[in-house]
């Protein structure tokens, strides 16, 4: 049974504020909480409307509550309470050959997605910008499925940061319309890729700290009128490990 008090909880926990108090997050359904798990967040509590891990703590949940505290109009079978993982201090990581960064990002479904390419290619560090969407929004978590707890996520200025990274060696690289190929580019050893947001791109604060400028050329035929950005990062992050490959 869902007590009072834990149904408080999963209402604030809707709110990015009482998400940053509590250091908590929640997330939702079977495959989700199972991969969180398996990934090494931890867990605090999960409740469920019927028993389908019988080696998780589960509290019974009646769908009637469910549906009450669920992000969700249609529930998936069970609602979880996890830890946010802690992440090392940032400083350049001389051993991560790429880093994220992302400008502005503000569609939660983009960021989870860019969190679960990160983990697909290896990428262990993401920076976003102080007006990205929470990394801790449901909506990101669920299309995260389970990343959360493979990638080192960041919440600073950009701008301020880059100097560090460049120290080290490192350039940065950002997706715009008068950039180069992407196609001809030949990638730094030590790589950021700086992705814009949905709407504006990247930054005019941003594109000054930029060292080189990549473009995904758009065949002559299309009539689209810009790419989503995480295709736009799956086409870059592939291309950067079939390089480094």
């Amino acid at each position: 049974m869902l007590s009072n008090n834990d149904a408080k909880l999963l209402r604030k926990l809707q709110r990015k504020k009482y998400r940053d108090q509590e250091e908590m997050f929640v997330a939702e359904g079977p495959k989700v909480i199972g991969d969180l798990i398996a990934n090494g967040l931890k867990l605090y509590k999960v409740w469920s409307t019927t028993n389908w891990d019988s080696a998780l703590p589960l509290q019974s949940i009646s769908e009637e509550d469910l549906r009450r505290v669920s992000n969700f109009e249609t529930p998936n079978q069970c609602i979880a309470v996890f830890e946010k993982p802690k992440v090392p201090s940032l400083y350049p990581d001389s051993t991560s050959a790429v880093v994220l960064f992302l400008d502005g990002i503000r569609d939660p479904g983009n960021m989870g997605t860019l969190i679960r390419l990160a983990d697909w290619f290896g990428v262990r560090q993401i920076i976003c910008s102080d007006d990205c969407v929470d990394v801790y929004n449901f909506k990101t978590v669920q299309s995260s499925m389970g990343s959360l707890g493979n990638v080192d996520l960041y919440q600073q200025k950009l701008v301020d940061l880059a100097p560090l990274f460049q120290a080290q060696g490192y350039t940065v690289c950002g997706t715009l319309l008068d950039g180069s190929s992407v196609y001809q580019t030949r990638w730094p050893e030590k790589t950021i890729l700086v992705l814009g947001s949905e709407s504006h791109g990247i930054s005019n604060t941003v594109q000054k700290i930029l060292d080189k400028k990549i473009l995904i050329p758009q065949a002559s035929s299309s009539k689209a009128e810009s790419l989503n950005v995480a295709v736009a990062a799956s086409i870059c992050l592939g291309l950067l490990a079939n390089q480094q490959n």
